[in-house]
């Protein structure tokens, strides 16, 4: 199954009041989760890490995640705005195992989205390799044609 991306609504919201930036100077970071259940009200960092459960540090991973980078806005075609950025990248050593993967802004605590990372729910493990979440057309887009 392919993976699956939700959009927290309250990371649109707090876009639009200009509580969330989303761009790398302000430190956009990817959690990995080895149990989570989406909740629409998870609309931060903290609460998610004290509902739910992160990956541990260990094999590779460091709680609090990684620095998502190169951040990109593009408006193309024209009333489409979509929101993406380079690979994010574990190194793996032994096996690192999650379900998910969450990213937030942490200056704001916000959650801005969540990936089901093989679409059901179950694990992905890399073992003593990469642990790569892929980018590949945007994380998601955002409609603002009239």
């Amino acid at each position: 199954m392919a993976a699956v991306l939700t959009v927290y609504e309250s990371a649109i919201h707090e876009a639009f009041n200009g509580g969330v930036h989303l761009d790398s100077a302000n430190n956009l970071k990817m959690i990995l989760m080895t149990a989570y259940t989406y909740d629409e009200t998870d609309a931060t960092y903290t609460t998610i890490k004290t509902d739910h459960t992160e990956h541990p540090t260990a094999n590779g991973y460091t709680v609090g995640g990684v620095v998502v980078g190169s951040v990109t806005h593009v408006i193309a075609p024209a009333g489409i705005v979509t929101f993406g950025s380079a690979s994010v990248v574990w190194t793996a050593t032994g096996a690192l195992t999650a379900k998910y993967a969450i990213a937030y802004d942490v200056a704001s605590d916000a959650a801005l989205f969540c990936i089901n990372l093989d679409g059901a729910g179950g694990d992905v493990t890399a073992t003593d390799a990469a642990f790569t979440i892929t980018d590949a057309s945007g994380w998601f887009s955002v409609d603002v044609s009239p």
